[in-house]
């Protein structure tokens, strides 16, 4: 990763931080769990070691999807209801996006819809295989610490199988000649 985005971290978690209790003033998130979430973040010391800023920083943004998806139940009283996660983590792998010439839509009013031209739209998934495994595993890990390091009945059934690999191959990259055609087709510069 670039440099600056390591110089930013303290900053982006401050972001990360800001964005957990705008939530809470919105009403999406209680209280209550945002709470579980700062001091989860701030007290976790796997094998006795701090988490570094990267993991405190995807810690707090994927516990606040979290927290927003399972709406007004506090997270304590989760612990025995293996369901919910497993239709949470259903939801997060099902859902997907409209993508209008290249940008990403959640929201699209029909209106909108009628006017687009249906060759530019396709659905994505909204996560990636490698979102979607960090999602379960701090899932586990935080769910693990809120009941005192034993996996609750809620995420027993959980397994993760390692991270998802993307098998890429060689003959999936493009050659030094591919790139060459695609430069010397471009019109200007910037393509």
């Amino acid at each position: 990763m670039p440099d600056e985005y390591y110089k930013d971290l303290p900053k982006l978690i401050e972001q990360s931080k800001k964005r957990l209790q705008k939530k809470v003033k919105e009403k999406i998130i209680i209280p209550k769990n945002a709470e579980l979430i700062l001091t989860f973040v701030s007290d976790y010391r796997p094998n006795g070691n701090r988490l570094k800023p990267a993991t405190i920083n995807r810690h707090l943004m994927n516990l606040t999807i979290i927290a927003q998806r399972i709406g007004k139940r506090k997270f304590l009283d989760t612990l025995e209801d293996d369901r919910l996660y497993k239709l949470l983590l259903d939801e997060l792998t099902d859902e997907t996006v409209i993508a209008v010439d290249g940008i990403k839509k959640l929201h699209i009013s029909s209106d909108e819809i009628a006017r687009i031209d249906k060759n530019k739209v396709k659905k994505i998934q909204r996560y990636s295989l490698n979102a979607i495994y960090d999602f379960k595993k701090e899932l586990k890990v935080f769910l693990r610490w809120l009941n005192h390091d034993e996996y609750p009945k809620c995420i027993k059934w959980l397994k993760l199988n390692g991270r998802p690999n993307n098998n890429l191959t060689s003959n999936d990259m493009l050659s030094e000649e591919d790139v060459q055609k695609l430069v010397d087709a471009a019109p200007t510069l910037r393509d």
